[in-house]
């Protein structure tokens, strides 16, 4: 593989091919440079927000832009939606629960001692 990082996705597995010098510019689909960032970097999965502005200053702005250039001439960096991207994070956690932030671990235990406190509450 031309000694390139890859995140690619096939019959909805998460693949990873990683090797140490990358091209972004050769990473063919928004979701594969979204499934290729929230596996190199567990904080942007939680935060849509991060995320975007991750993707947005690695892959799509030039050296030497910052995150508000980006906002200000979004059309002529040719940058995708956040929409977009939101839903691809979206779409790659719901295929692969293991990708899911911490928050969203954390709001199920939460759900599930609440589920058991009530059932517990309501026997006796």
């Amino acid at each position: 593989m031309d000694n390139k990082k890859k995140a690619t996705t096939e019959g909805g597995n998460l693949k990873t091919q990683v090797n140490f010098n990358i091209d972004p510019y050769n990473l063919p689909t928004l979701k594969s440079l979204v499934a290729y960032e929230l596996l190199m970097d567990a904080a942007l999965r939680d935060d849509d927000f991060w995320l975007i502005e991750s993707i947005c200053t690695k892959y799509y702005l030039p050296p030497g832009k910052t995150f508000t250039d980006a906002l200000i001439h979004h059309k002529e960096y040719d940058l995708p939606t956040f929409e977009s991207i939101r839903r691809c994070r979206q779409m790659l956690q719901s295929a692969k629960p293991e990708i899911y932030g911490p928050s969203h671990r954390a709001k199920k235990k939460r759900e599930k001692a609440e589920a058991e406190f009530y059932a517990f509450a309501l026997e006796g």
